[in-house]
């Protein structure tokens, strides 16, 4: 993976657990409660919003240069994955 590009993968990957951890949240709160249906939905339409949006990013990162691993000032190392708040 290009330095560049290792970012924005951990942020969508990060994202994508998040939304997937409300899907399943949904999932399990009863019919009953007063919400289910508001959260049953805001989490469709996030899953559908990120497939939607990692399907764009992964388009641009077509267009990122990639650099030799010879070049003087490449990155060799890859950056910590950041850890995200939930």
């Amino acid at each position: 993976m290009h330095h560049v590009t290792e970012n924005s993968y951990h942020a969508l990957d990060a994202l994508g657990t998040t939304v997937c951890a409300l899907a399943e949240l949904a999932e399990i709160i009863p019919s009953e409660d007063r919400y289910a249906s508001l959260v049953r939905v805001l989490a469709e339409r996030l899953e559908v919003d990120m497939e939607t949006i990692r399907r764009q990013v992964y388009e641009l990162w077509q267009f990122v240069p990639e650099l030799p691993d010879d070049e003087p000032g490449a990155c060799t190392a890859l950056p910590e994955k950041e850890d995200v708040a939930v």
